[in-house]
C-alpha cells in the first residue's frame, strides 16, 4: 500500500478469501453429509430417515424461494420514478419547480436569481 492511497482495503475486498469462503462452506456441507453415516436418525416421517434428506430439502426450499422472489418482483414491480411525482432527483420537475410551483427558496420565480 503506498503512502498516496487512502482507501481503506477489507478483508472480504479480496477474491481469494471469498474463494476461501465458499471452499469452507463446501467442506462444511460435505461433512456434515457424511456424518450422517455415523449417527442413529429418529425419524418422524418415512422420508427424513433417508440419506442426505435434510441436505437435499433445504436445497429445494432455497430454489423455491429465488424463484418465487423473482416472479413476485415481476408481478408487484414500479417504475424507476413511481414516487418522485415527476420531479427530479433535486425535487425539482423539468421547469425547475417544485410541485407546490416554487422553486427551492419558496419564492417562486420572482424569487429566482437567473441573471445574476
Amino acid at each position: 500500500m503506498s503512502k498516496t492511497d487512502n482507501k481503506k482495503h477489507y478483508w472480504l475486498d479480496q477474491p481469494r478469501n471469498i474463494n476461501r469462503i465458499v471452499y469452507a462452506l463446501w467442506l462444511i456441507c460435505a461433512g456434515l453429509l457424511i456424518a450422517e453415516f455415523f449417527y442413529h436418525k429418529h425419524p418422524h416421517f418415512g422420508w427424513d430417515g433417508w440419506f442426505g434428506f435434510y441436505a437435499l430439502f433445504g436445497f429445494v426450499a432455497y430454489c423455491f424461494i429465488v424463484l418465487t422472489a423473482k416472479g413476485l418482483r415481476r408481478l408487484i414491480r414500479r417504475d424507476e420514478d413511481y414516487y418522485s411525482d415527476g420531479l427530479g432527483s433535486d425535487g425539482l420537475g423539468s421547469d425547475g419547480l417544485g410541485s407546490d410551483g416554487l422553486g427551492t427558496d419558496g419564492l417562486g420565480d420572482e424569487g429566482r436569481h437567473d441573471d445574476v
